[in-house]
């Protein structure tokens, strides 16, 4: 990942510490500007805890019978779940959210016998990615152990990035150019 040295320096260091601690990655806030790596950096994340991903984005969860069918998708304490423009998500979503975190469990209400249902889920990581963290209910922002900031990248860091690209997709480009 180029151009944010200082994120991926933490998130190696909290790879390495999950591993050594056989405990899934803690949950993680991506916070910056539009482009800057966030979804990468989320998929790279579950590559190197070598477990399933599961993206989704926060205006697409339509209410907390579909966020709790995303909390049961993971298969292994390794799974990631990652919530791209989490600030999108409902309200009601957030919170029952932040409560499934608390106890590990989903909550399925029956209106018809006006019953609730716990449910448990498998252990997982957490990631919330946005560019507008104020705007995700406190209590969500407080659940999260590791928050990362992204920065702007710089011209060189575009250049790198260019270069790279280039490379892969087996084009000549004039060193002047980059």
């Amino acid at each position: 990942v180029i151009g944010q040295p200082q994120v991926v320096a933490k998130l190696k260091v909290a790879v390495e510490a999950a591993f050594a601690d056989s405990e899934p990655l803690p949950h993680t806030l991506l916070t910056g500007p539009p482009g800057t790596g966030k979804t990468l950096l989320g998929k790279v994340l579950a590559r190197e805890m070598a477990g399933e991903f599961h993206e989704v984005l926060g205006q697409s969860i339509f209410g907390v019978g579909c966020l709790n069918g995303l909390l049961m998708t993971p298969t292994s304490p390794r799974a990631v779940i990652m919530i791209d423009e989490a600030h999108e998500a409902d309200p009601s979503v957030q919170v029952a959210l932040y409560k499934a975190l608390d106890e590990g469990k989903v909550f399925i209400g029956n209106a018809e016998r006006q019953t609730l249902s716990r449910l448990d889920i498998q252990p997982f990581t957490l990631i919330l990615a946005t560019t507008d963290p104020q705007s995700l209910l406190p209590p969500l922002r407080d659940r999260m152990k590791m928050i990362c900031q992204l920065r702007r990248y710089e011209a060189a860091d575009i250049a790198r990035i260019l270069r790279q690209r280039s490379q892969q997709l087996g084009w000549e480009v004039e060193h002047a150019v980059l």
